[in-house]
């Protein structure tokens, strides 16, 4: 059974790999089987192995962890179509499984041997004819005829009496006899009358096909006209549900959705999932292009499919509520809001960028950020470079993760001294980026340090960072 793992985003986006069954490694180690050089993907992330005809998807201690939709999972069996981030905002997988082709079995079949031929059985003898019985003896008023002289005296032939079977006439043809005498009391069996029960078992199932279909009418009847009215009241929770996520006001969705999904998902989980909407800007328009009614486990629910519009991206965007004692809430959300592309990006640079005149500037003012972060990591103040980061970057991880990730650093020894070797500029949802990088040394190993940096407010904020010391 074979896997295809489809990398939705991050520098491999776009690419598909293929394997068969065994152990794949997932992290930001070259030595993985999967390397993915993102700043939130740990050195050895996560494992895929195929067990007992399934496979099975299980985080190896990463630092940002492994979530599937809202849910951060320590170990999952993959199904087609799951799609899996490694980390918030990280890398984006989607999982494909292939079910290995049929083969004809190979076990021989043996050989129909036939059985011996059947020896012909030597014909029974032939019957032999008896002679036709003597003809009935008929009462007559003439004389009885004298006996014949050849006759012995001795051997008097009493007079023959009739069978009580009817006998055919004198000199007519001798009809067949059955082979067998019936025995007294017998009667043969007469043909096999219906059972007058076969027609009670047709009337119960035809009473019960009736029921099922006035049933059925009832139930569809009553889902449709409960479902129409309900679609008003449905509206009206997806309309408060994005005036909220207007005014980012995501603990009040919070606190209004069902029980369940609060019982199931932590309160910072879905805040930081929802304020990952902000890097698109705000939200401008959303539109509901279609809806559908059902029923689960006897609870009425609803699911709507919207397609948004904010300043920098669009996409879909899926709500599923719940009848919870009269009120509609919240059980579950989904969104794919994917970037605009800007034309002829590959050929003109964005407008919003530096030109060449200003580059050197906008390279002097990075440094010099760059400098006081590596000042900050030298002296292991990491609570201030935290403080100093871009509020998107902060939105995305929360502090612990981030302190986490630069006390990782530590294990090189003291930063020694570092020297920028590659400067590149892009652009993010219209605002400008530089990837910088800079060769450090350390007390117990040497490799790049990449930092990302984004211009807000006309200043630069590093909006993040990865590192290969060795």
């Amino acid at each position: 059974m074979s896997i295809t793992i489809n990398i939705q985003s991050g520098s491999r986006s776009g690419q598909s790999l293929k394997f068969q069954e065994g152990k794949i490694l997932i992290g930001r180690s070259p030595t993985n089987t999967v390397c993915l050089a993102e700043p939130m993907v740990s050195g050895m992330h996560a494992e895929i192995s195929y067990q007992d005809g399934r496979w099975l998807l299980r985080d190896l201690g990463s630092t940002n962890g492994t979530w599937l939709g809202v849910q951060r999972i320590q170990q999952h069996a993959l199904q087609n179509g799951d799609t899996i981030d490694l980390g918030p905002g990280g890398p984006r997988l989607q999982f494909w499984i292939e079910a290995a082709a049929y083969q004809e079995p190979t076990t021989e079949v043996p050989h129909y041997q036939a059985p011996p031929p059947i020896q012909p059985m030597s014909p029974p003898p032939p019957i032999q004819p008896t002679s036709p019985p003597p003809p009935p003896s008929y009462a007559s008023s003439s004389p009885a005829a004298p006996q014949s002289p050849y006759a012995p005296a001795s051997q008097p032939q009493a007079p023959y009496t009739a069978a009580p079977q009817p006998q055919a006439p004198y000199g007519a043809a001798p009809q067949s006899q059955p082979a067998y005498a019936a025995p007294p009391g017998y009667y043969p069996p007469t043909a096999a009358q219906p059972k007058k029960s076969s027609r009670m078992v047709l009337f119960v199932v035809l009473a019960l096909v009736g029921v099922f279909v006035v049933g059925g009418g009832i139930g569809a009847w009553f889902l449709f006209s409960r479902g129409s009215a309900a679609i008003g009241e449905v509206d009206k929770s997806a309309e408060r549900f994005f005036s909220q996520l207007k005014q980012h006001n995501y603990s009040a969705i919070y606190d209004e959705s069902s029980q369940p999904f609060r019982s199931k998902y932590p309160r910072e989980s879905i805040v930081d999932l929802l304020k990952r909407t902000e890097e698109m800007g705000e939200l401008k328009t959303y539109n509901r292009s279609g809806i559908k009614m059902e029923y689960e486990n006897s609870i009425l629910t609803a699911r709507l499919s919207y397609q948004t519009e904010f300043d920098r991206g669009s996409g879909p965007f899926s709500l599923k509520f719940v009848d919870e004692k009269g009120e509609w809430k919240l059980i579950e959300f989904e969104f794919n809001i994917v970037p605009n592309r800007t034309e002829d990006a590959r050929v003109t640079p964005p407008s919003n960028l530096p030109q060449q005149s200003s580059q050197d500037d906008a390279a002097t003012a990075v440094d010099m950020v760059a400098e006081e972060f590596f000042n900050r990591l030298r002296s292991g103040n990491y609570d201030e470079i935290y403080d100093n980061l871009a509020g998107p970057f902060k939105r995305q991880y929360s502090r612990e993760q981030i302190l986490a990730e630069l006390r990782e650093s530590e294990k090189a020894g003291k930063l020694r001294n570092y020297q920028r070797i590659n400067l590149k500029h892009e652009s993010e949802g219209g605002y400008p980026i530089i990837r910088v990088t800079y060769q450090t040394q350390f007390e117990g190993g040497s490799g790049p340090f990449e930092l990302k940096l984004i211009k807000m407010a006309n200043s630069w904020e590093i909006l993040g960072f990865d590192y290969k010391v060795r």
